[in-house]
């Protein structure tokens, strides 16, 4: 069952994606502006009601890695700034969480990660004007906030009953059910709509609709209820 979700959440983010890269195509149609926003919507219920039931769906894992290298990354220039403020200010307790070298936050657990961030976070949000002056803007503030707020959205749900996780698994199904749903009723007959205006676009929604389950090709249906790849259909001129 997880391999068919991870099938249908790299659709799911391929469709988004290409809305995402190409904005000049939709974002002056009121409809598809709504439609883009509703299949964020689902995507962002999907990746919650996943990260609860314990369920890593393709795509989630790479984004979780790269903002964490990200966090890492800028915590530590952060980090670096403040070290030189506790030792000028003999502050033991500052140094004592965060005196250690780079490596240290490659080597860490993820949980540990989320604690040390979550603790600049604190100092930078009670006295920021006091860091000011070793470098540390209200914008490093907000971005290091954010880092770690969306890393935090990444892990694994803790607390969380086996009766919890088996009700959010089972919500997966329907989620992702009402997703495909979606796209199949209203967003795809508006790409459709686009294939004269823009064919390059079509043609790669089109791609990105099609979806290979334990190797079995599922593909959308045509307008006369058939099932068949559209990308037999050549974008018109």
């Amino acid at each position: 069952m997880n391999k068919q979700f991870n099938y249908r959440n790299q659709m799911l983010l391929a469709v988004y994606e290409l809305f995402t890269q190409n904005p000049l195509v939709w974002q002056n149609i009121p409809i598809l502006v709504i439609l883009v926003n509703e299949l964020k919507q689902r995507l962002d219920t999907i990746k919650e009601t996943a990260r609860i039931a314990g369920v890593k769906l393709t795509g989630v894992v790479g984004n979780k890695n790269s903002t964490m290298d990200e966090l890492n990354t800028f915590m530590f220039e952060i980090i670096s700034a403040l070290k030189t403020y506790a030792n000028r200010e003999h502050d033991g307790e500052m140094l004592a969480m965060i005196d250690f070298a780079e490596s240290h936050l490659d080597n860490i657990r993820q949980g540990d990660t989320l604690t040390l961030a979550e603790y600049v976070v604190s100092l930078l949000d009670k006295d920021a004007t006091t860091f000011v002056d070793y470098g540390i803007t209200a914008d490093d503030a907000k971005k290091l906030k954010t880092l770690t707020t969306d890393f935090s959205k990444q892990l694994p749900a803790v607390g969380v009953s086996q009766a919890e996780r088996k009700s959010a698994n089972g919500k997966l199904a329907d989620l992702f059910a009402d997703a495909n749903l979606f796209l199949d009723k209203q967003l795809d007959n508006m790409v459709k709509s686009l294939r004269s205006k823009s064919p390059d676009f079509y043609s790669a929604y089109d791609n990105a609709r099609d979806v290979t389950i334990y190797g079995i090709r599922h593909e959308k249906k045509d307008e006369s209820g058939d099932t068949g790849s559209t990308n037999n259909q050549q974008p018109s001129a």
